[in-house]
């Protein structure tokens, strides 16, 4: 059975959420490393997503943050920063 997963809400200019990380099982679990990694966020018009390839497939844009550095699994980027922004 797919999981259904609860979205954050974006309001103003900025967003606080929780990073997560999977296995290959695709079991998530709190990200809390210390690296540069690339970021991936995904825009919905709804609350919840069942499943993870809704995930890939449902979303209305994706923006595109590359060598995001974390600490301790926070970071912060401004969206104006975004590499790309890919939108359906």
């Amino acid at each position: 059975m797919p999981k259904n997963y609860r979205l954050i809400r974006v309001q103003g200019t900025s967003v606080t959420f929780p990073m997560q990380q999977s296995d290959s099982q695709d079991r998530l679990s709190p990200y809390r490393g210390n690296e540069t990694l690339f970021a991936r966020v995904w825009f919905f018009d709804r609350a919840t997503v069942n499943g993870f390839n809704n995930v890939l497939t449902g979303n209305i844009c994706t923006v595109y943050l590359g060598a995001t550095k974390f600490s301790n699994g926070s970071a912060t980027r401004a969206w104006s920063s975004a590499d790309s922004v890919e939108e359906k």
